[in-house]
């Protein structure tokens, strides 16, 4: 009964036009990314060679920047209990004690001009921003059509429900029924995530040697490279040299390397949030370590 309840006040944010807006956009910058590597493996050493390689890089950051604001779009609720409300938004939560609550408005009964985030966008209406009439308004929403706006003793919550309508009979309905019981307020943002994993030891153990393998691994690729045109990769069983293939080729290993180990301690770092999961971080963590370990074996047998 009480699962049923709660489903019944979880909403989901407008996710149509965010959606349509950032898949596409994602795409694009993955194909740009993709032809950039690929014309950059077809240059000789020089300083073009050189440029598409940092562009090709340096698109990686909007890459992960746009993926992260699809996925927690995707991934997005609002939930009302009795006891609070609670928003959650990729790694950003916040739960608000019900008592906290003061009013819920639409944008047109606001009574001041509604200052926007950086970087408003359709599915992103994210950040916080400062304004005369109010300390502090942060918005967690993803559609201007849809948007609430949540008065708190602390600061005004802009939120985008699919239903706002429903939401506003739901809020309603959940202060009718009154509160179970006293909650703490609640804010965990992804700077949280980064602080509480850095005090494991697995965790800082993990960073500082893949960065140090991934590093070390760089500047041999780097430092060989230099007097290499073409590597020789080793000889088939007969003793017959196999196909040279163009060095440049070398550079995926530390690229695929820095990505991999991205991803083992982003994923680490999520499980290490729950108790239950905490061994599958460290699992995560220490598999990082023993890629970044092979690729600089692979690194040195090649050249």
């Amino acid at each position: 009964m009480a699962n049923a309840e709660i489903s019944k006040y979880q909403f989901s944010p407008e996710r149509t036009l965010g959606l349509f807006v950032h898949l596409p956009l994602l795409l694009l910058l993955v194909l740009l990314d993709f032809a950039g590597f690929l014309f950059f493996f077809r240059q000789k050493p020089g300083l073009l060679f050189f440029v598409l390689l940092i562009i090709s890089l340096l698109l990686l950051i909007p890459i992960f920047f746009i993926g992260y604001r699809t996925l927690a779009l995707i991934f997005s609720s609002y939930r009302m209990e009795r006891d609070g409300f609670h928003i959650q938004w990729g790694l950003r939560k916040e739960i608000i004690p019900l008592t906290e609550i003061e009013w819920i408005r639409t944008p047109k009964e606001m009574p001041f001009e509604i200052p926007w985030s950086f970087l408003p966008m359709p599915g992103a209406y994210l950040g916080k921003v400062s304004t005369e009439n109010y300390p502090l308004m942060e918005f967690i929403a993803s559609d201007v059509l849809t948007m609430l706006f949540i008065g708190t003793s602390r600061c005004i919550y802009a939120i985008s429900p699919a239903k706002p309508r429903l939401f506003l009979e739901s809020f309603s309905r959940i202060l009718q029924l009154g509160s179970l019981s006293e909650i703490e307020w609640q804010t965990i943002r992804p700077v949280d995530w980064l602080s509480e994993s850095w005090k494991n030891r697995t965790a800082r153990f993990a960073v500082i040697t893949s960065i140090t393998l991934l590093s070390f691994l760089s500047l041999w690729i780097g430092f060989r490279f230099s007097s290499h045109q073409v590597i020789q990769l080793g000889y088939s069983a007969a003793g017959i040299p196999q196909e040279s293939i163009p060095v440049e080729n070398v550079l995926l290993i530390p690229i695929f390397g820095v990505l991999f180990c991205f991803f083992d301690l982003f994923i680490g770092m999520h499980f290490y949030q729950q108790d239950s999961t905490r061994q599958m971080a460290d699992f995560f963590w220490i598999a990082s370590v023993l890629v970044s370990f092979l690729l600089v074996l692979s690194g040195i047998a090649v050249l």
